[in-house]
C-alpha cells in the first residue's frame, strides 16, 4: 500500500521524535531523490539539522541538490564546516 505524503511525513517525524534515525533513514532510502528532497523540505529546521548529518554523505548531497537554493544555504549554514565540506565533495559538479 502506498502512503501519501502527509502519512509518510507523519511517520518520519514520529521516528525523529523517538530518535529512531535508522527508521527515518530507511523511510527516505526507499524514495527517489526528488521525493526525498520534497519530504525532507517538509521537516522543520530542527528536524532537518538533526537528520541530515546522520545520512550517508552521498544521500545528503542528493537532497541538498534538489532543495531550493535558499533552503540549501540556510541548512548548510547550520551544519559544522567539516560536515558540509564532506557533503559538498559528494555533489555533482
Amino acid at each position: 500500500m502506498l502512503l501519501n505524503t502527509e502519512e509518510l511525513l507523519a511517520q518520519l517525524q514520529d521516528a525523529l521524535e523517538r530518535d529512531d534515525f535508522d527508521s527515518a533513514i530507511r523511510m527516505l532510502d526507499v524514495l527517489r531523490g526528488p521525493d526525498q528532497a520534497m519530504l525532507f523540505a517538509e521537516l522543520d529546521d530542527d528536524e532537518q539539522q538533526e537528520l541530515l548529518p546522520k545520512l550517508d554523505f552521498s544521500d545528503s548531497a542528493d537532497i541538498l541538490e534538489d532543495l531550493d537554493d535558499p533552503e540549501t544555504a540556510k541548512l548548510a549554514a547550520s551544519l559544522p564546516i567539516e560536515t558540509i565540506a564532506r557533503i559538498i565533495d559528494e555533489m555533482e559538479p
